[in-house]
């Protein structure tokens, strides 16, 4: 590798400024993985929170459309058109409710 501000042949191992013995940055050592915010230096795969905290929409969009599906068909198993229906597995529950 030629040096920038001379065009001469640098020296092996010492292509770039700051580097080290064989090129790689001083302080860094041979084998040292980068470890990513949220991660245990010991650990091989992102933490749990790490994998979870992007999809905090999701699991809040997700719980709000169960109860909106859960509360949608309660009222429907409800209405008067199905509440008194054989067919309907609530029947009974609420003709014991509708007594009170």
């Amino acid at each position: 590798m030629r040096n920038k501000s001379t065009g001469k042949p640098s020296p092996r191992g010492q292509a770039r400024v700051g580097a080290g013995r064989r090129g790689r940055p001083r302080g860094l050592a041979r084998n040292r993985k980068t470890i990513s915010p949220g991660q245990h230096p010991t650990s091989t795969s992102p933490s749990p929170v790490t994998v979870l905290r992007p999809m905090w929409p999701f699991f809040a969009a997700s719980s709000i459309t169960f109860y909106l599906v859960s509360k949608m068909q309660d009222m429907g198993v409800r209405s008067e058109e199905y509440a008194k229906d054989p067919r309907n597995p609530y029947v009974a529950q609420i003709a014991k409710e509708a007594h009170h």
